[in-house]
């Protein structure tokens, strides 16, 4: 089976994650804590995901690749990153929900989400390796998906159910 990442939010209210916008109107607090992640960064929450007709922060952000991965990959740079708790979605649970892929942070680079292609990434690119590498170095903590493609979901999730695990 295959799976998409999603880290569990650790204000996590209920069983649904919801994309940022959605999540404004029923939780303004929380949406306060997730959307301090864009300081410095607020131009990106306001970007078009053309494919979809809708805001960055309209959509969920799903990881095609094993958050263990990323985790090992700060390790071996140098890091001692805190623990996370993620979700294992089954990709057949995004079957028929409007979704892309958005293989870099680049308009024209989205493809259609098809869940009967879809593949889970074995590695971290070298360009997110490299990534790490540069911010650490020079004393910033790094975004864990740089260089990694995006699946973007338009309608909120139901974790009910789902497996969760600690990336570490």
């Amino acid at each position: 089976m295959q799976f998409v990442y999603h880290r569990r939010p650790p204000d996590l209210r209920g069983e649904i994650l919801y994309p940022l916008n959605a999540l404004r109107a029923r939780y303004p607090d929380a949406y306060e804590r997730q959307a301090a992640k864009y300081r410095g960064r607020e131009k990106r929450m306001a970007t078009s995901v053309p494919p979809l007709g809708l805001l960055w922060n309209d959509v969920l952000h799903l990881a095609p690749i094993h958050p263990h991965l990323l985790y090992r990959a700060l390790v071996a740079c140098g890091l001692s990153p805190p623990d996370h708790s993620y979700f294992a979605i089954p990709v057949d649970l995004l079957r028929g929900r409007p979704a892309t892929v958005l293989i870099a942070h680049d308009p024209d680079l989205y493809r259609p989400f098809d869940p009967d292609r879809y593949c889970e990434l074995g590695h971290v690119p070298e360009s997110t390796l490299r990534f790490y590498d540069d911010e650490i170095r020079a004393g910033r903590q790094p975004l864990l998906y740089v260089g990694i493609p995006h699946v973007l979901v338009a309608d909120p999730i139901d974790t009910a159910g789902l497996v969760q695990f600690s990336w570490c």
